[in-house]
């Protein structure tokens, strides 16, 4: 008798804003692109989602979330994530660009078995990757992370 078939992986991706852009190109490419049998996605964003920009996802369930971050520090959000964490039971957080990666231990403490960070390109706040506080805080994370990036003097350093 042949295995019973696997559950498809769930991903959320969480992220600053859902709208045009390039980081917010690759997550639609993503969804959209990864095997439907294999993959599931959920797609949040700390602040706001564009609709129009939403509709570019093809893949039919795939549930976008807004949570209407105000401006300033997140502590305030980290139960919200937390129990949406709880709730939606990914097997893969996917966290994009310094704005999402603090919210790594509240992946960690809802049981997310796997925690990607991707940096793609650097924030408009260090458009060089200079800022020694971002520096010290994706060092930090990295504990808790899978950890990639997509800066090209980056990759250009690593492939010598």
């Amino acid at each position: 008798m042949p295995p019973a078939p696997r559950p498809p992986v769930h991903i959320v991706h969480l992220l600053y804003r859902f709208a045009a852009g390039g980081l917010e190109n690759v997550i639609v490419q993503l969804v959209n692109g990864l095997p439907q049998a294999e993959f599931t996605h959920t797609v949040v964003a700390l602040t706001s989602v564009d609709a129009d920009f939403a509709r570019r996802i093809s893949r039919p369930g795939v549930q976008v979330i807004a949570l209407h971050k105000p401006p300033g520090q997140p502590f305030k959000l980290y139960p919200t994530v937390y129990r949406l964490l709880r709730r939606l039971k990914p097997d893969v957080f996917h966290s994009c660009n310094i704005a999402a990666l603090e919210f790594a231990p509240m992946a960690a403490l809802a049981g997310v078995p796997l925690r990607l960070h991707a940096e793609h390109g650097w924030d408009v706040a260090d458009p060089d990757g200079s800022n020694r506080h971002y520096q010290r805080l994706r060092k930090f994370y990295q504990r808790v992370f899978v950890f990639f990036s997509f800066d090209v003097k980056e990759a250009k350093t690593h492939m010598g």
